[in-house]
């Protein structure tokens, strides 16, 4: 259950950053100050960097933790 849970983490992730670059897109395309392809491509920068931030830190604690399970595994500890 636990290894489901850590996979369903990793996919969970990927789907978050899509959302989280996606969505600022979109707000940025239909902007009233900054509309159509400008606000566009301004959305997709900044929510690249976001979602560098956050999905990156995500990424970085489930990769620590498979590296835990695997040295718990290779010393025989529970």
């Amino acid at each position: 259950m636990n290894r489901f849970l850590a996979s369903a983490l990793g996919v969970g992730n990927a789907l978050l950053a899509w959302v989280i670059i996606l969505a600022p897109a979109f707000v940025g395309g239909y902007h009233e100050d900054f509309g159509g392809f400008v606000g566009f491509l301004g959305g997709l920068v900044l929510g690249g960097m976001l979602a560098v931030l956050v999905c990156g830190a995500l990424a970085l604690l489930i990769d620590i933790r498979n590296s835990l399970r695997e040295l718990c595994e290779k010393h025989g500890s529970a």
